[in-house]
């Protein structure tokens, strides 16, 4: 049949190849054990369709005479995205990695010293750019992987046209590149009601 699932290619050398909508993947030890020393492991994503890649780390406890890096693109030939000769520490990154081509390349290089329990990473491809009326305003434009936005009406508008009703809303971007709602609900002018008649008027 016709699955949607993804393409997982593993090569002998510590290289992989991860073709899917989001997944996560970890330094060798999966975080549990210290991972080993003097390796070189790669890890190349690529969304199925060129979409744009969102990466964040988890768990991370590197030592500093070890080095992750992350590029985007497909090889270390990319755009650096990490500092000097790479991440390390017992924090993990704070920022997103991102790769708007739908390409990131993360490599991982231990030394021959000492080794931490390493670290986990979770990436996503983006959502698509959200569409809203003109009576409706995004708290940002971002529509990355992970990324929270704020869809408000404008003063006289609500979602649902009563003065009770919502004047905001959050939304979400899910791993696998889809928001938390289907669509975005109209901003609706308020309706207070009939007119009621003055006695004696």
């Amino acid at each position: 049949g016709n699955f949607k699932g993804f393409h997982f290619t593993y090569r002998t050398g510590c290289s992989n190849v991860i073709k899917t909508m989001s997944g996560s993947f970890a330094s060798p030890g999966n975080s549990i054990v210290p991972y080993p020393k003097s390796r070189i492991c790669t890890w190349t994503l690529e969304s199925p369709n060129g979409e744009p890649l969102t990466l964040f780390f988890g768990r991370f406890d590197v030592d500093f005479s070890d080095h992750v890096q992350v590029f985007a693109g497909a090889s270390d030939r990319g755009l650096a995205l990490h500092p000097s000769t790479g991440f390390h520490g017992a924090r993990a990154p704070p920022v997103p990695m991102v790769g708007p081509a739908g390409l990131l390349f993360v490599r991982f290089i231990s030394s021959s010293a000492q080794s931490g329990l390493g670290w986990s990473a979770t990436f996503s491809v983006d959502c698509p750019a959200l569409k809203v009326d003109r009576h409706a305003v995004l708290s940002t434009n971002t529509s990355r992987f992970a990324s929270i936005v704020t869809v408000t009406c404008d003063n006289g508008y609500h979602f649902n046209s009563l003065p009770t009703g919502p004047r905001f809303f959050v939304m979400e971007c899910l791993s696998g590149g889809r928001w938390n709602v289907t669509s975005v609900p109209e901003c609706k002018e308020i309706y207070c009601g009939p007119v009621r008649p003055v006695a004696n008027a």
